[in-house]
């Protein structure tokens, strides 16, 4: 089985160490964040795909920063991988 993690240039990681970004995504619980993905793939379906489709993305990558958050050893591991 093979996991990539797909971290983007603009992560900041030292933020998130420091808790200034960590104490904003740790705020909400995961099961928030998943109330707000069903809230985006209901404007999906009620005819705002790219409204829809932006706000998934938003809220997968602040649930990949609250994964983050909770598992603060991970970060430095996957940060120490050589990019692709």
């Amino acid at each position: 089985m093979t996991t990539s993690f797909c971290i983007p240039p603009s992560f900041n990681a030292l933020a998130l160490r420091d808790g200034v970004l960590a104490e904003a995504v740790d705020a909400q619980s995961v099961g928030d964040y998943l109330s707000d993905l069903r809230d985006e793939f209901g404007e999906i379906v009620r005819g705002h795909p790219l409204a829809g489709l932006k706000g998934i993305e938003k809220v997968l990558y602040l649930l990949e920063l609250r994964f983050f958050v909770q598992h603060p050893q991970l970060l430095s591991g996957v940060q120490s991988l050589p990019r692709a």
